[in-house]
């Protein structure tokens, strides 16, 4: 009895540490004097007509959010579990890019992630005095591969061939791409440990399906919206729209139906038009696939026959697209693989670092250099065989929490069944199209770090399976 009422009072007092936090914050950036606003705002209109003048644009749209900023970081202090949110809407639809002198823009999402991570740690630091993460298979491989990361950071720069040309802003791009690659499975762990309410993960899905929309109306009508649609996001839209129309009972007919007529626009602007994108047909239709097997073997069967058709009626057109990916691309993708072991075998246990490999690239082969587009490859040899190992550890419990998750929630004909279907058909295609590009990690020379705006929507999605999972754990308790 005496332990249950202690740890009652220190729970109290962990929650009165950040409430005060916040109350403390909110303080101050709610009452500025208006003399100070009012000097602000001067200062601030000076600034952008110097930036302007300047010719620097870029630096001028940032200053000019900065009023947004801390209006934003206001509501985030006050409503700290909807950080993921908060990102996905980020990435989506401001993508803003801020220079780094290295080629490899910073784009606000990655900096959001950033500041959500470090916040989320001090919290958990100062105020609940402990780093503690809700149960999940996952937790110790993704811990593992970020910390490898850095190692390897560290690890290449040491061994690497006294030959080989370093370019000054090269160990910039490297703390880049080791940034992305350590910040993105710990926003999976993120969403795992904030997201505790359907209704964040239902505006979570809201969100990419008006992306999907938008990207829809953008294509189609060849305007920019300035929403972001790159990468695997047409994948993510095609999964949720599926499963929800699937698996979801409560939503209406009419919801059903335009949710698969968002699945059918996409397919026919990906697999139809677009053949020749792997990315923006393969990842969707794996997990449609697989979607449809979970739902019923009827329906996998029906889904077979229509994969069937559609190659009878698209033969000409696939065998003219195998042919050229075969003599334009797969060739040349082999021979990026051959040339990438060359280097890799050299450093098989941690790797040349995080996008390591590119700076033996410009001295051995400064003529012939290709990306592998394939991010299994680029694990290994920026990583080793060390890294490689947890990378795959980490996708392996995804996949196996994922299905417990699953047939947890088997015949709730719910939003949650839903998305739990959906998110695990989403993690298959993701990782198989890793196979075919570096759609989970972007290498810093080919997509570079603002490929982060979009590979974010599979780290936070796969982590609705972690939140999914602890929300129904307790229900069953």
């Amino acid at each position: 009895m005496a332990n249950t009422i202690r740890n009652s009072a220190e729970e109290k007092s962990i929650l009165t540490g950040w409430e005060s936090f916040q109350i403390r914050v909110n303080l101050v950036l709610g009452t500025f004097p208006r003399l100070i606003i009012v000097l602000g705002l001067v200062a601030l209109i000076a600034a952008e007509v110097f930036l302007v003048s300047k010719n620097k644009l870029n630096y001028g749209v940032v200053l000019a959010f900065l009023p947004f900023v801390i209006i934003g970081l206001k509501i985030l202090l006050e409503h700290f579990e909807y950080g993921p949110v908060i990102l996905l809407a980020t990435a989506a639809f401001i993508p803003l890019k801020l220079p780094t002198g290295t080629g490899s823009p910073l784009v606000a999402s990655l900096a959001l992630a950033m500041g959500l991570l470090t916040l989320w740690v001090l919290k958990m630091m100062v105020f609940e005095r402990r780093l503690v993460l809700k149960p999940s298979p996952a937790n110790l491989p993704a811990l593992a591969f970020m910390l490898v990361t850095l190692i390897s950071l560290v690890w290449g720069n040491i061994l690497m061939d006294p030959s080989i040309f370093v370019p000054a802003t090269f160990l910039f791009v490297q703390i880049g791409a080791a940034s992305v690659m350590v910040i993105s499975p710990a926003i999976t762990l993120l969403v795992g440990n904030l997201i505790t309410s359907e209704k964040q993960l239902k505006i979570m899905v809201g969100i990419m399906l008006a992306v999907g929309v938008i990207g829809l109306v953008e294509n189609f009508l060849n305007v920019n919206l300035f929403t972001v649609i790159g990468g695997l996001t047409s994948a993510w839209v095609i999964t949720l729209s599926y499963g929800m129309a699937l698996y979801n009972h409560k939503i209406k007919k009419l919801w059903k139906y335009s949710l698969l007529a968002l699945v059918g626009l996409w397919f026919l602007w990906n697999l139809v038009l677009n053949i020749n994108w792997y990315a923006g047909w393969l990842p969707g239709l794996v997990a449609v696939g697989v979607i449809s097997f979970l739902r019923s073997k009827r329906l996998f069967l029906g889904f077979l026959v229509a994969m069937a058709i559609y190659i009878a009626i698209s033969y000409t057109a696939i065998a003219d697209n195998v042919a050229f990916k075969q003599t334009n691309d797969g060739d040349t993708r082999l021979a990026a693989w051959v040339m990438n072991w060359s280097v890799t075998s050299h450093h098989l246990l941690l790797g040349t670092g995080p996008a390591g490999y590119a700076a033996y690239y410009m001295t051995l082969f400064p003529n012939q250099a290709m990306a592998t587009h394939n991010n299994y490859i680029d694990i290994i040899a920026e990583t080793g065989v060390i890294g490689t190992f947890f990378y795959l550890w980490l996708f392996g419990s995804l996949v196996w929490q994922g299905f417990k998750v699953v047939r947890r929630l088997s015949g709730n004909k719910d939003f949650k069944e839903a998305l739990a279907v959906a998110a695990f058909a989403g993690l298959i295609g993701c990782i198989v199209i890793m196979a075919f590009g570096d759609w989970m990690l972007p290498f810093a020379y080919t997509q570079t770090i603002a490929g982060f705006n979009y590979t974010v929507y599979s780290w936070l999605f796969i982590g609705t399976l972690l939140a999914l999972d602890n929300m129904t754990q307790k229900a069953v308790q």
